[in-house]
């Protein structure tokens, strides 16, 4: 009798678990598709948006440290012009090519010849969101799950990817890059 009544817990916090991931591996299977709505709909693109400003605000605080009039005049307008920037681009379109590493897009892929098949662990290896890339992927409160995978371009780089629980689902809400 006992287990019967310990079975539903268990099975509400595995599913609690599964949640995000299964979120997580929606947005995947939308980036792979080049479904844009389906991103859209799976990003809180407020959060994301100003979370990119403030990482890009303490990235440009720490660059500039002179003291002179180009200093001062740098500090003022820059952060203006790079959250208008972050404003602009951080678009269903671009997130999918960064976090498909595929910043320089599709266009310059070499595609294989047609009638020839391509190698499927080759293609796993180089696929920014292939399994074999990730590294961790966590609670990091229970409403915050962390993502990390090896970056394409630089084995050295993680590309973090968090998701929050908003409302009744999981959502991106941060993405950075972090080096070990």
């Amino acid at each position: 009798m006992r287990k019967l009544l310990i079975l539903p817990i268990v099975l509400a916090i595995v599913s609690y678990a599964a949640w995000p991931v299964w979120s997580a591996w929606q947005l995947r299977a939308a980036i792979k598709a080049h479904d844009l709505a389906g991103i859209e709909s799976r990003v809180d693109w407020p959060t994301l948006r100003s979370n990119l400003k403030q990482t890009v605000a303490v990235y440009l605080e720490d660059e500039s440290h002179d003291g002179g009039v180009l200093s001062t005049v740098k500090r003022m307008l820059v952060p203006l012009a790079a959250s208008q920037m972050v404003e602009i681009t951080v678009t269903p379109r671009t997130l999918a090519l960064v976090l498909a590493g595929d910043l320089a897009g599709s266009a310059t892929k070499v595609s294989a010849p047609s009638g020839v098949e391509s190698d499927t662990a080759v293609d796993a290896i180089d696929d920014q969101l292939s399994l074999r890339r990730l590294r961790w992927a966590f609670f990091e409160t229970p409403t915050r799950f962390r993502i990390e995978v090896t970056a394409l371009t630089d084995p050295t780089k993680r590309l973090v990817s968090i998701f929050a629980a908003q409302g009744g689902s999981w959502k991106l809400a941060n993405v950075y890059y972090r080096t070990p």
